[in-house]
């Protein structure tokens, strides 16, 4: 199974949910695969908080966690994730030089 696979169950399930979206990028962040799902409705995918871009990344790993793809990857929606994942790492370094 490749990652392509992957980006396609991923294009499958968004336009079964009547995501509406412009393409699928596979990028790398720090050695982390990440789906990058370009899209217009940016809110409406990533949910209240994040929910809903969060249970659909759950739905794609629980679909392939018994195939031999490493399922070390991270679906995103315009770079909300990798921006959050920025913003709390900037607050662990603050809270570190406190300490």
């Amino acid at each position: 199974m490749t990652q392509e696979t992957i980006k396609n169950f991923i294009e499958t399930l968004l336009n079964k949910l009547e995501f509406s979206f412009d393409s699928i990028e596979i990028d790398d962040n720090s050695g982390q695969r990440v789906f990058q799902i370009k899209t217009k409705e940016g809110t409406k995918l990533i949910g209240n908080r994040g929910d809903t871009i969060r249970a659909i990344n759950h739905i794609v790993k629980r679909t392939f966690e018994n195939s031999e793809e490493d399922l070390r990857f991270l679906i995103d929606v315009n770079g909300y994730r990798i921006k959050k994942i920025e913003e709390l790492k900037q607050t662990a370094k603050d809270r570190k030089s406190v300490v």
